[in-house]
This record gives structure tokens, C-alpha cells and sequence, in this order.
């Protein structure tokens, strides 16, 4: 489900099924079933148990669970050939695999819908934007020397020059020259700087998902020294209780663990976050990511958290 919304932009949630008693004993037996909500639209998943029968046979199956589904059914499966993808398409059965394919025609309306918005709202920033302006915001001085911060974010200096300009552009930042180097201020200070860039700010996270924690072994079988992340490091910050199920941050490939996108035991699993950019390259904790990033990734109702990003944030201002 992270794979849907962070492609679309959209929030994505799920339920169990309630008509999967209504149907015949051959259909329920062959699939499982999730109510989800897309965005404000609510469609059915249809997961096969094994492998795909024949088209015409899934065709049919998948029309008698329509009659009892009173939404679009959305056909999950891990692996589609191009054959089968070329065949759903053309019956116009909407599906989603290998987490990173997908057909849903009947989502147009709202995401062309979503796109018109979007075009209005502001630019987000780049990887490299987001850190340049967050080493500005932990230097706490007023200026900051563009020269040096290629190695120090390990990214070219063309990379650099692309981040100051897009910085400057939307007025975070105003540069000037001291002989051959490029000087970089923010428009405001600190808390008012982050504020302002608070519309652009980039989400670090690219995917989350869950793995068995006997699976956070390097190669060599040695124990990984993954940061922690989310509300997990949120917690070693603040006063905020830590969280049953321990968040760690990865800024590999997403292959890279066998997880899940469900949560199944508590005690034994732990979740994982792929990040955009190495969640520790500008902290002072190797074992946590720094501040201003682990801000940006969360996102919640519950007042606790909310408390203690209000208090992570007035850590970093307190010397203003």
C-alpha cells in the first residue's frame, strides 16, 4: 500500500473485507480480500492465494465477486508477465504488482483532479536542497560557505550549485560572492526559516515496510548498526515512551530486507524506512538521523507526538 501512495500521492488505507461470507465457498477459498480506500475512493483488493488461473477463468471469477463487492475490484498479485499485464489492461481490470506496476482507470477523475492541485502547490525541495538548508539551520550562524559542502554531503558540486539555486529561488536563501566562493544566508532566522520552508520540505522516507528482525544481519552475519528512526529515535530525543515495534532507517536499496507491509508479531518483526538521503549525514547521534529530518518524517494525530515534535524542534531553537 506505501508503493500506491507515495506513486500518487494519495493516502491509502485498508480494512478486512465484510462480504467475503456473501460469497461462494470456490471464491473465497482462492482469494483474500482488503476494503481500501484510495484518496476518497473505496475499491476492493483481490489477492490470489496461488498461482493465476487462466484469464478467461480470472476474468469470471473476478465478475461474480463484483457482484457482491458494490466497488471496483483491483486485482493484487506479486508477479504479472507482460502477457497478463497486456490482457488486464485490455479488459480493462484494474491490478497492481510487483510493487511497482499498476493499472487503475478508475482513479482518473480524482488524480487528474489531485494534478490540477498540485500544479498550484509549492515546489519540493531536492535531496540535496533539504540538506544544504538543514547544515544552514544547524550551523546557526548567519552565513555558510557553499564551498566544501559537495564532500561533506558526498554529492557532486554540480549538485550543490543545483541546490543553492533552487534555495534561492524560492526565497529560503540569498548568496553572494567572497572572491571565487559563493556565501549562502537565510532569508529569515532559524525557526522562522524552517517555517517558511515547511510547504517544500521533501519527506526523506521513500518506503516503509516490516521485516523479521533476525534478518537485520550484514553478510557476514554480524548485527547491521541501522539507525534508528521514526518514533523510535523520536523518543531517544524527548521524553516520549519508546514504541513496542522499533523503526530503523536504511538508505539502500529497497530489496535489500524481505519485508511486509503488515504489522503480524509484535515481538518479533521490527519496521524499516527507506530513506532518500543518509538519515545520519548531518546528525550528531550516529545512531539516530538528525532532528530537522526526523521531523519531517512524522506525521500524526496523537497529541504525545505532537508534543514531543514541538519539543525535538525547541531543542534546536533554544540557542536563538
Amino acid at each position: 500500500m506505501d508503493y500506491i501512495a507515495d506513486t500518487l500521492g494519495i493516502k491509502v488505507t485498508a480494512e478486512p473485507w465484510d462480504g467475503e461470507a456473501d460469497l461462494p465457498f470456490y471464491l473465497a477459498d482462492a482469494y483474500t480480500f482488503q476494503s481500501v480506500t484510495l484518496d476518497s475512493v473505496r475499491c476492493l483488493f483481490v489477492k490470489p492465494k496461488n498461482k493465476l488461473a487462466t484469464f478467461p477463468a480470472v476474468k469470471k471469477q473476478l465478475a461474480k465477486i463484483a457482484e457482491h463487492a458494490n466497488a471496483p475490484l483491483v486485482l493484487d498479485y506479486d508477479i504479472l508477465d507482460a502477457r497478463q499485464r497486456k490482457a488486464l489492461i485490455a479488459a480493462e481490470i484494474p491490478f497492481v504488482a510487483d510493487g511497482n506496476q499498476l493499472y487503475l482507470p478508475f482513479m482518473g477523475v480524482v488524480l487528474s483532479e489531485r494534478y490540477a492541485r498540485r500544479q498550484e502547490q509549492s515546489e519540493t525541495l531536492s535531496p540535496t536542497s533539504q540538506l544544504v538548508l538543514f547544515r544552514y539551520l544547524y550551523q546557526g550562524e548567519k552565513e555558510l560557505y557553499a564551498n566544501g559542502l559537495a564532500e561533506l554531503l558526498g554529492v557532486s558540486a554540480t549538485h550543490i550549485t543545483r541546490a543553492v539555486k533552487q534555495l534561492a529561488a524560492l526565497k529560503l536563501i540569498n548568496t553572494r560572492k567572497d572572491g571565487v566562493r559563493i556565501v549562502i544566508a537565510g532569508t529569515e532566522n532559524g525557526a522562522a526559516l524552517f517555517k517558511k520552508a515547511k510547504p517544500h520540505l521533501l519527506l526523506p522516507v521513500r518506503k516503509r515496510f516490516y521485516v523479521e528482525k533476525n534478518t537485520l544481519f550484514a553478510p557476514d552475519g554480524s548485527a547491521m548498526k541501522l539507525p534508528l528512526a521514526g518514533i523510535s529515535a523520536l523518543a531517544e530525543y524527548t521524553m516520549l515512551d519508546p514504541p513496542k515495534v522499533t523503526t530503523y532507517a536504511f538508505d539502500g536499496g529497497v530489496n535489500t530486507f524481505p519485508g511486509i507491509d503488515t504489522l503480524v508479531d509484535t515481538d518479533a518483526q521490527a519496521e524499516v524506512e527507506i530513506w532518500r538521503y543518509s538519515p545520519t549525514l548531518l546528525s550528531a547521534k550516529e545512531n539516530l538521523p538528525d532532528p530537522l529530518s526526523l521531523w519531517t518524517t512524522l506525521a500524526s494525530e496523537d497529541a504525545r507526538i505532537e508534543t514531543a515534535k514541538d519539543e525535538l524542534l525547541a531543542e534546536i531553537w533554544k540557542t536563538e
